[in-house]
């Protein structure tokens, strides 16, 4: 996975309770650096749904710009705003996920596995071991994506509550060069 790295990118672990889902607390906003579109949000990671990629506590610079131009690409770790009708998740909490199914595509499991259009899809950045479940076979509708957290069994993600728009993608986080 190829990271893109900003000046702005703080990476903090620190060890604390876990939670089911990867909520974020914004911290402050800024303009953008080298590599990013911008504008620029600083949040920390509140959950242990993205872990081990990002930690509890973790600073987090989110770019709010970009996909003002492009689109999200498999893979990207992105914020989201959880879909009104997903009553697990409080208002107004912003969760961390990666982005798994575009577009048209065909997601599913089966033996502890994403399929992507019936192939397993490779996922380098899981934790070896970590089984994948709960994911009905459909077809991503046009312009939706399928997120989910890196911690499967501890994430509340488009599994439960189905593929997403990109009006609820909030910023593509950026990595620091930990975790390039």
């Amino acid at each position: 996975m190829k990271a893109v790295v900003c000046s702005l990118a703080v990476v903090a672990l620190l060890s604390t309770a876990c939670a089911t889902t990867a909520k974020v607390a914004e911290t402050s906003t800024t303009t953008p650096t080298s590599g990013c579109v911008g504008p620029l949000k600083s949040l920390h990671a509140a959950s242990a749904s993205m872990e081990p990629m990002v930690m509890i506590g973790e600073s987090l610079t989110v770019d709010l710009g970009a996909y003002k131009a492009s689109t999200p690409k498999r893979a990207d770790i992105v914020v989201v705003s959880p879909p009104p009708a997903d009553s697990a998740v409080p208002s107004g909490t912003d969760l961390v996920k990666r982005v798994i199914g575009l577009p048209g595509e065909t997601i599913s499991s089966s033996g502890g596995q994403v399929l992507i259009n019936g192939k397993p899809l490779n996922e380098p950045w899981l934790v070896k071991g970590t089984v994948t479940t709960g994911i009905t076979t459909q077809v991503i509708p046009p312009n939706e994506y399928f997120v989910m957290g890196d911690n499967r069994s501890n994430s509340q993600d488009s599994r439960f509550f189905g593929p997403i728009t990109p009006s609820l993608i909030v910023g593509k986080v950026m990595l620091s060069g930990c975790h390039g």
